[in-house]
């Protein structure tokens, strides 16, 4: 239950507070006068993430305050949760306003009286004294939108606040009527008010595990058939590097200079050999000058043959020699050839590679590496694919589950929401759930079309064609009380919208029923409602003060009206603060104050009185 609510320079209110009990309370004023600010206030708490509502204008920062005594149906739950997150109840210590203050110092948030904004200082010190089922939750925004959430005084995530806010109070605005038209609106608000909300949290939270599974199997096709190009190619480089004898490379490589010299040494030999033998080589000729020399007997010429002997037989050693050294060296020739060719294949693939000559056997390691992760990347895709399938399968059994909840919730929400509208002037109207199987969806694979007949005599049809906007206010409101429900807090922004009369009075009673065992906050125009409630406050626009620009500077100021203020707010909702006016107020007020929720507990407490004299 909300027990206080506390608003701090949001939108046109300055500050206003609202102290809460159990029932039914009326929240009235001229349009413009602010109610709007204190809805989205209670929008700012339920976790909004990107809220309109922003800071009353030359504030930097405004700030939504509320304490709620736990609902025993959610009590373990929120204890547990946060718990899980370090936060405990009624653990608020002395050093976690200061925590905030000095965040907000940091941030140059300061009101106009320079006082920094943070949860009031009385909310804390109750916060200390407050018995374990109760919990204080608050939100600040700043001019660029920006927010930070709170939690019994610690800052938590945003996410965490809407979860918690979800639990502890139920807010619908003008726009909830209207979502009705929509068929997945009209999906959420048959799990919400069938009781199934657990339910399609579960399913929203398996299928987006099951979509998330569905992309990376995606990504690893995709990966699978970059891979199978990939392979093909690496396959074919390591082929290459594998007709290398790469270890005996490295002994090549050290050797190759001595290779190369002995080639050289071969070619050399061979062109001595070339250049003295044979019959035109030099040395058979200067053999044959030689002979002819000597057969002449010539003295002179005699000594130029001893010359040439010497030379000769130095020319014939060295065609020797060279042709000893050729042999020698020709018969390695074949392997020189062969070393030369596999290194110059390796210099050609350490091309290809950009890599060294001495990096290649690195390189085909790192080839050999890559090939098996081709071969992980084939297994993951197998075994992803098998996961999504079993998954698939999973989801499609929750999701038949989730329509069978659905079919039976809709044979009891029929029956409840056909007496609830009866009770908001639609006696006889149908409102019928139309569920067939669908795609399937994060919702499951149901869908939905409502139908709407205001009577009985004509066929129900779609009812976001046919309905008018105070039709749909009220199916809204009748979904809603037929959920059972005890202890809940329920906020409504003009619930009877679109409606007046009768029609009004009739919702207002409706919510005084509902009140007896709920907590409900009513925004409304009309008295017919406010008049049932146990607590009227009035929102009114005021000029308070100068803007900086010199311009007036509105300021919606909140008050919780007396029995005489409250008459003379009734009648300025019936038409005019005159006495005829003044005098049907005060007629309304007791004609219809049997039906408040207050007068009903008075009346309960007279039979239990009777029934134990």
């Amino acid at each position: 239950m909300l027990q206080r609510f506390k608003i701090e320079n949001l939108g046109l209110i300055r500050s206003a507070e609202l102290n809460l009990s159990h029932g039914l309370h009326a929240l009235t004023g001229e349009s413009g006068a602010g109610k709007s600010t204190i809805f989205g206030a209670l929008g700012l708490l339920q976790g909004l993430p990107r809220p309109r509502l922003r800071p009353r204008p030359g504030q930097k920062t405004g700030f939504a305050e509320a304490e709620f005594q736990l609902n025993p149906q959610h009590h373990q739950t929120i204890i547990q949760r946060l718990a899980q997150e370090g936060i405990h109840l009624g653990s608020l210590d002395d050093s976690s306003p200061r925590a905030i203050a000095e965040e907000m110092k940091s941030s140059s948030i300061t009101s106009s009286q320079s006082e920094v904004i943070h949860p009031s200082k009385q909310a804390r010190e109750t916060a200390k004294k407050l018995a374990l089922d109760s919990l204080v939750i608050a939100r600040r925004v700043e001019v660029s939108g920006r927010t930070r959430s709170y939690i019994q005084g610690q800052v938590v995530s945003r996410n965490l606040l809407a979860e918690i806010a979800a639990l502890l109070f139920e807010l619908t605005g003008q726009d909830s009527a209207q979502g009705l038209r929509s068929p997945a609106q009209q999906l959420v608000a048959l799990d919400k008010y069938a009781g199934l909300e657990k339910e399609r949290v579960q399913f929203e939270g398996s299928y987006k595990q099951a979509l998330r599974l569905a992309q990376e199997v995606e990504e690893l096709e995709k990966s699978a058939n970059d891979s199978a190009l990939r392979r093909d190619y690496l396959e074919y480089q390591f082929k290459e590097l594998n007709e290398i004898d790469l270890n005996e490379l490295t002994d090549l490589l050290e050797n190759e200079s001595s290779l190369a010299q002995e080639e050289k040494l071969r070619a050399a030999a061979s062109e001595v050999e070339t250049l003295l033998g044979g019959r035109q080589s030099p040395l058979h000729r200067i053999e044959s000058v030689l002979h002819r020399a000597i057969a002449t007997e010539h003295q002179t010429l005699e000594s130029l043959a001893d010359h040439l002997a010497v030379g000769l037989e130095a020319l014939q050693a060295a065609q020797l020699k060279a042709e000893q050294i050729f042999r020698d060296l020709e018969s390695g020739r074949e392997e020189r050839e062969l070393a030369g060719r596999q290194i110059s294949q390796a210099k050609e693939l350490a091309l290809k590679h950009r890599c060294d000559v001495e990096d290649l056997h690195k390189r085909k390691k790192e080839i050999e590496t890559e090939l098996k992760g081709t071969d992980k990347i084939e297994l993951d895709l197998a075994g992803r694919k098998k996961e999504l399938a079993e998954r698939n399968a999973e989801l499609l059994v929750l999701a038949q589950e989730l329509h069978q909840a659905r079919l039976a919730a809709t044979t009891r929400l029929e029956v409840r929401a056909k007496e609830e509208l009866a009770r908001v002037d639609l006696e006889g109207a149908l409102l019928e759930f139309h569920l067939a199987v669908g795609p399937l969806g994060p919702s499951g694979h149901t869908h939905l079309e409502l139908g709407f007949s205001s009577h009985s005599a004509a066929p129900a049809q779609p009812l976001g064609r046919i309905a008018s906007g105070g039709e749909l206010s009220r199916i809204l409101l009748s979904l809603r009380l037929s959920m059972e429900s005890e202890g809940t807090t329920l906020l409504f922004d003009e619930i009877d919208a679109g409606t007046g009369g009768k029609t009004a009075e009739l919702i207002g009673r409706a919510l005084s029923r509902a009140a007896r065992q709920n907590q409900i906050l009513c925004i409304t125009h009309w008295p017919q409602v406010a008049a049932l409630a146990n607590d009227h406050f009035l929102v009114e626009k005021v000029v308070s003060k100068k803007s900086q620009d010199g311009d007036d500077c509105p300021e919606g100021q909140l008050q919780r009206l007396s029995k005489r203020a409250r008459e003379s707010e009734l009648a300025r909702m019936l038409g005019g603060r005159n006495a005829s006016a003044l005098a049907h107020a005060k007629t309304l007020i007791h004609s219809l104050e049997s039906e408040s929720p207050s007068a009903a507990k008075r009346q309960e407490g007279r039979i239990r009185r009777v029934h134990a004299a």
